[in-house]
């Protein structure tokens, strides 16, 4: 609390004032100390705010704070996709040995089958067809997965909420067209990592397939 003589000396002798009479050493009148610019739409912001400061002035918006967590998310996405990309080379090579293993444990099964007359394309066909149930399969417990943790984590982040006075919420999405994409998306890569096991079965010597024991 102050008086109000003291108060307008206050002012006064303010950086707002100072600044002012730096740009307008004519002017008499006091300045204001901030203005709120309103834009039109969130994209002119940034925008908007280049211009002010072109005029001499400084400005500050929501997109300045919100440049650090831009950024922390940036590092964020670059970490989880270092992880994922670690996590699917794995998971190939564990399709490719499981289809590798399948072949020499059913090699004289192959072996009776073209016997009989199944060719080349057929005996590919039926591995592809196992590598893509296996994508199939794996890509549907990985987003049930995900959504369990995804609901727990939204229901703890809700319960937080809620004691600190604010209002609950879904913090997470999952659209119909991610799940049809995870899933698509597992299924050709099981694809890609069956292809080699496939080949290799299909160019089996059935003579030799015979006498595998």
């Amino acid at each position: 609390m102050l008086p109000m003589g003291k108060a307008k000396e206050v002012f006064a002798g303010s950086i707002a004032t100072a600044q002012a009479m730096m740009r307008d050493p004519a002017r008499t009148s006091r300045p204001y100390q901030g203005a709120v610019v309103k834009v039109a739409s969130a994209q002119a912001t940034q925008d908007v705010q280049d211009q002010i400061k072109k005029m001499g002035f400084s400005a500050f918006s929501l997109n300045d704070a919100l440049q650090g967590a831009k950024r922390g998310f940036i590092v964020l996405d670059i970490v989880l996709a270092l992880i994922g990309s670690i996590a699917l080379a794995v998971s190939s090579l564990g399709i490719m040995n499981t289809m590798v293993m399948s072949i020499l444990e059913r090699t004289r099964e192959i072996g009776i089958m073209k016997a009989i007359g199944g060719s080349d394309g057929d005996i590919r066909r039926i591995f592809l067809i196992e590598a893509s149930a296996i994508g199939l399969f794996g890509g549907f417990t990985g987003v049930t997965l995900g959504w369990l943790v995804g609901r727990i984590i939204n229901f703890g982040a809700n319960v937080y909420i809620q004691r600190q006075g604010g209002t609950a919420g879904d913090l997470f999405s999952l659209p119909f067209w991610l799940i049809g994409g995870a899933i698509g998306f597992s299924i050709a890569i099981s694809l890609l990592a069956g292809s080699y096991p496939a080949a290799r079965a299909a160019k089996l010597d059935p003579i030799q397939a015979l006498r595998h024991d």
